[in-house]
């Protein structure tokens, strides 16, 4: 299992944020403070609202002070069910989102009689919370995502303002903070005019426009030699001729045998001479005339 697999949600939604702001080098500095916890953009990035809700639904549930351990698998059932609900009521194109938004109603309805919250100022049991997660999920982030795939134009230029001013209401001048939202919301958030305004100013400036881009589009600069803070590697060990040491052992064994006149020990003599030579044992000297596999006439 990958280590992101072993995150739920929330882990998930905070990582895709820490990333939205990690990189803060090429002069575009602090990037802008958002929402700590909104899964919208995070989700936002599935083709469909199909899709989008089962990413949400096979998310894990992770405890909090009010949902303990022994209850996460409830919520999980619940979220699970609730999906299926809603995937259905999509219908076989999945785009029917009117019934989607019936059917996300009548389950919060269905979840807060069975939780025993009628007028609201009910108190919530402890035992109730696995059934009103999916609730409260539905509400800060199913509902937002069905604008977005249902009127992307009104979600970008109305919804989104509204619960992320800090991403939308932009200046014309305010490139830094474009390369953010274009980085979180992808290129959909042109449709809000503020932002678009903000990019079409960006683009006469030739640098500051390449810039945002590379920001957003998560572009690095090409850069020679070694990665920064990159370790130091062992050199490659090298690799020793095997072929060339046997040839050079039987070259001076064939001089000790013209020099002495006596065939026998010749070999050997020049084996220890080698060993000698190389600061090596003889027995490594013949291993490595054993590996070359090459018999003496062709040397």
């Amino acid at each position: 299992m990958k280590k992101n697999d072993r995150l739920g949600l929330r882990g998930k939604v905070l990582k895709f944020w820490e990333s939205r702001q990690a990189d803060r080098n090429a002069g575009f500095g602090q990037l802008p403070e958002i929402c700590p916890y909104n899964p919208v953009a995070y989700l936002l990035q599935c083709v469909s609202l199909y899709d989008a809700i089962g990413k949400w639904a096979a998310e894990r549930v992770e405890p909090s002070y009010r949902l303990e351990f022994e209850r996460i698998p409830l919520a999980a059932r619940a979220r699970r069910e609730c999906a299926k609900a809603i995937r259905s009521a999509l219908g076989p194109h999945r785009d029917n989102y009117d019934a989607a938004e019936k059917t996300m109603d009548d389950w919060c309805s269905k979840a807060r009689a069975k939780a025993g919250l009628i007028s609201g100022k009910e108190g919530l049991r402890l035992e109730s919370f696995p059934v009103m997660i999916p609730v409260w999920e539905i509400n800060r982030t199913i509902r937002p995502m069905l604008v977005a795939y249902r009127n992307p134009r009104e979600f970008f230029s109305e919804v989104a303002p509204r619960f992320f001013p800090g991403d939308f209401n932009l200046r014309p001048d305010d490139w830094q903070r474009l390369a953010g939202t274009l980085r979180t919301w992808k290129y959909g958030a042109l449709l809000n005019p503020n932002v678009r305004a903000t990019f079409d100013a960006v683009a006469e400036d030739p640098r500051a426009f390449a810039e945002v881009l590379g920001q957003a589009e998560r572009r690095k600069a090409y850069a020679d030699g070694r990665k920064p803070g990159s370790k130091d590697t062992r050199p490659r060990k090298r690799r020793v001729d095997n072929v060339a040491t046997k040839a050079e052992v039987w070259r001076r064994a064939d001089e000790i045998e013209e020099e002495t006149r006596q065939p026998r020990g010749a070999v050997s003599r020049a084996v220890r001479e080698k060993a000698e030579e190389k600061g090596r044992k003889p027995s490594a000297i013949r291993r490595r005339m054993s590996r070359a596999g090459k018999p003496r006439s062709s040397m």
